[in-house]
């Protein structure tokens, strides 16, 4: 996202980061049984000789006894035999020669399954490990989309123009005209995408979901960005991100996550993206190049992310496959100085800043009670609010006792097995206000040179233990944790059951859960929008987005159109219209097995070009689609102003 003064040349703001390559320090907390994981490579800065990931054995050629068409007659000769028999003995047993990685037909555990008899069945979780962001992966993670066809009717689509707004982007909009092209706004983000070339650009698409000049507004989604129709994330290609990366195989993304600030006005430049190689990186908007990378211990796959509210921490699910336990993964992040008027002067890792990262750094591994963490979201007592921190250096006083009110001093996480049928609420507050504690009260000193040796600030928590956080409870469900988020202080669960469940977590001790709400589908995702206002969730099993009032705890309205196939994931964002006192309110929704994100738009739109467009409450307009070719299945966007 861009703010007012933020620079519109893709090339001058990459030139701006700084990035950082780093291995994670030994995680600092023991397993059950008093033993550490093994440590991983020393941290190194990007740029300096790390080392690289080992080149797999070339596998021996063919023995010289035979020639190939000898050797190929035997060997398929033999094979068709052991073949034919395997099939035969699985036939008759009443088998599949299908691979299953879910539950059989019967229900009856089996190999396949994850949980067999109230334990890990470790072979099946190493290979769901393997197969992590990838398509068996995304059935498993959100159950088997709809078998039959929906019903709905078709939503309307208003009449689409067509104008270029540089030479290179066509720009399609449902209102207004194309008399004046500039100045413009977008949203614009990270799109994931599973199977087919989607491993060349590790699953990774760049997309616009909405646009707006002067004189229109337009909502069909499109590959790239503001000055391009690339679909690949260019953050992934070139630039400070891929240095940072350099050569290692990222693999197929797993999940993204955007801090969720921007719904409290906060702003949020960058995803963090988490990939099954162990590699996380980030990637911005158009006005917000250039980023930074990390990456877990060989052994350890990550599940999920969340960015907390103001930016400072990234949070990471992840499956020790050597170890069969769940971990979470606490990464400091730090703002590129100078980036944005609320960016501050220098690097200060694990403080509010506007997301235009170019810091990280993993401080160490939480022990969960879960072994297959498969969600995470976060809460703290930071307010976002327009600020100014360019000038604000925190060796000196004035400015300590200036921003120290801004800075967030608890928070806790929440982290669900959904096989497991459990959630955990992890304390954040030993970190946050360690950190606040040193940055407006401590030596200055402590501070003043971040950097990745796990006793630079800031430091792992084997080197600063007073930081940990703790788990403070484990919840045990009656249905499976499909998708939560955080709002403010209350987490949301939703179940297999297709209930809903607040837990209010200001004491993450002790959370206490209001009565469930039933929703139209199981949901698969959940994103808070409008402020904080309304959850958006979408349900693959009933083909259908709804939006739930926070505060009455009801379900709205609701979302069905014939062209969802398998409605994944959904974001519902809103895109200040240039030069307008008004919104266009958009959502976005990751059609898996239809292979395609399809945007609507929904609500008011007060502006001189489209007097009649105001939608009554549950009415919705179809905006068009991006097809990539593939399965798509998360989308996170932000807003960029040119």
């Amino acid at each position: 996202m861009s703010e007012s003064d933020a620079s519109a040349n893709d090339s001058q703001s990459a030139d701006k980061a700084t990035s950082f390559s780093v291995e994670p320090t030994t995680p600092s907390v023991p397993d059950a049984a008093g033993a550490t994981p093994p440590p991983a490579a020393d941290a190194t800065p990007s740029g300096q000789n790390d080392s690289a990931p080992p080149t797999p054995p070339v596998p021996a050629g063919p023995p010289p006894t035979h020639g190939r068409g000898v050797r190929m007659a035997i060997y398929g000769t033999g094979g068709a035999i052991v073949i034919g028999l395997l099939v035969a003995i699985v036939v008759i047993s009443g088998g599949t020669i299908v691979p299953n990685l879910g539950s059989d037909a019967s229900g009856a555990e089996d190999e396949s399954e994850l949980i067999v008899d109230g334990k890990i069945n470790e072979k099946q979780y190493r290979r769901l490990a393997e197969a992590a962001g990838g398509e068996d992966w995304i059935d498993w993670r959100h159950g088997p989309a709809a078998s039959e066809e929906s019903d709905a009717e078709e939503v309307p689509q208003p009449k689409v123009s067509k104008t270029n707004l540089t030479e290179e982007i066509e720009y399609s909009y449902q209102y207004g005209d194309d008399s004046a092209k500039t100045p413009r706004s977008n949203l614009q983000g990270q799109l994931g995408i599973s199977g087919g070339d989607s491993a060349k650009v590790g699953g990774v698409h760049h997309v616009t979901t909405a646009e707006s000049t002067p004189s229109s507004v337009g909502f069909s989604p499109r590959p790239g960005g503001s000055y391009s129709q690339d679909a690949a994330e260019v953050e992934l290609q070139s630039g400070s991100t891929a240095d940072c990366l350099k050569d290692q195989e990222l693999g197929q993304l797993v999940d993204l996550d955007r801090s969720a600030a921007e719904n409290t006005g906060g702003i949020a430049a960058h995803s963090v993206m988490v990939f099954s190689s162990g590699a996380i990186a980030t990637a911005g908007t158009s006005t917000a190049q250039g980023g930074t990378c990390t990456k877990l211990p060989a052994s350890y796959v990550p599940t999920a992310v969340e960015v907390t509210p103001g930016n400072e921490f990234a949070l990471v699910t992840v499956w020790d496959t050597e170890n069969v336990k769940g971990r979470l993964a606490v990464i400091a992040l730090g703002g590129t100085p100078g980036e944005y008027p609320s960016s501050w002067p220098d690097v200060y890792p694990g403080l509010p800043n506007p997301g235009h990262f170019s810091f990280a750094k993993p401080l160490g591994y939480i022990d969960l009670e879960s072994k297959a963490p498969t969600d995470v979201a976060a809460g703290t007592d930071f307010v976002a609010k327009t600020v100014s921190r360019e000038d604000s250096r925190l060796d000196t006083e004035a400015a300590r006792v200036a921003h120290s009110d801004g800075v967030a001093s608890s928070g806790f996480v929440a982290v669900a097995s959904k096989d497991e049928k459990r959630v955990e609420w992890i304390d954040l507050s030993p970190l946050f206000a360690g950190m606040k504690k040193t940055y407006f009260e401590g030596d200055t000193a402590a501070f003043a040179e971040p950097g990745l040796d796990e006793k630079q600030w800031p430091p792992t928590f084997a080197n600063q233990e007073d930081f940990t956080p703790t788990v403070a409870k484990s919840v045990s469900l009656d249905a499976q944790p499909t998708a939560l988020t955080v709002i403010g202080q209350k987490v949301f669960i939703g179940d297999s059951d297709s209930a809903l469940t607040s837990y209010d977590s200001s004491d993450p001790a002790e959370p206490q859960p209001a009565e469930p709400i039933s929703l139209p589908g199981t949901a698969t995702d959940i994103e808070p929008t409008d402020g904080g206002k309304s959850l958006v969730t979408a349900s693959r099993s009933n083909k259908s987005v709804s939006w739930v009032s926070v505060s009455d705890g009801e379900v709205t309205h609701t979302l069905q159109d014939s062209r969802l196939r398998d409605p994944v994931s959904v974001e519902a964002a809103s895109l200040p219209v240039v030069n307008a006192d008004t919104n266009l309110s958009t959502v976005v929704i990751a059609d898996y097995e239809g292979k395609a994100l399809h945007s609507y738009r929904y609500g008011g739109l007060e502006v001189d070009f489209a007097n009649d467009a105001a939608l009554p409450v549950g009415e919705f307009e179809y905006g068009g689609s991006y097809e990539p070719g593939e399965k798509v299945f998360a989308v996170n966007t932000t807003i960029d102003i040119l």
